[in-house]
């Protein structure tokens, strides 16, 4: 029995924590490039204060307090190629495999994380790329099945209006 109310106390007060105390994807960064975490509110404190995410964030975090605006600025006016010159220096910071004799086992490490994080992406990339086809087979699937459905749909109109025809010759006849 005690052991049961334990297990309920411990329950209820994970149960109770609440969920605004942990911070989202926002932050803000003032004038002199200070980055804090939003809680609660969903603008910045001040506004002159400018609202970034989590992506922002970690490009200019390891950027000093003065450079952090500029590259703020630049990385929101094309996003995409810094991204990809990211990815470059991940891809150059890997040692090449004739040096690999020569690492410390903390480098090996680290080269084989990245490794694994580059096999995970183009495993997700091969993912989409097939859930995009079958989504779009589906979709050509359904189609085709639209336009069957519409050709029926014709020809049993064509058949009924001509029965109606036939029907009504014969009464004009009779």
């Amino acid at each position: 029995m005690l052991n049961f109310l334990k297990q309920l106390i411990l329950i209820l007060f994970l149960l109770t924590i609440p969920s605004k105390l942990l911070a989202d994807d926002k932050f803000c960064i003032d004038i002199k490039g200070f980055i804090y975490p939003i809680f609660e509110e969903e603008k910045c404190d001040e506004n002159d204060h400018k609202l970034i995410n989590e992506k922002e964030f970690s490009y200019i975090i390891d950027l000093a307090d003065e450079l952090r605006i500029s590259q703020l600025e630049e990385y929101r006016k094309n996003p995409d190629k810094i991204e990809k010159k990211i990815q470059a220096e991940k891809i150059e910071s890997v040692p090449k495999i004739k040096d690999k004799n020569n690492l410390t086992a903390d480098e090996k490490r680290k080269i084989e994380i990245e490794q694994k994080k580059l096999a995970k992406k183009s495993k997700q990339n091969l993912n989409k790329e097939k859930e995009e086809d079958k989504r779009k087979e589906r979709l050509a699937k359904i189609e085709k099945r639209k336009q069957d459905q519409k050709l029926k749909k014709e020809k049993r109109l064509a058949e009924i209006k001509k029965k109606k025809k036939k029907k009504s010759l014969k009464k004009k006849k009779d």
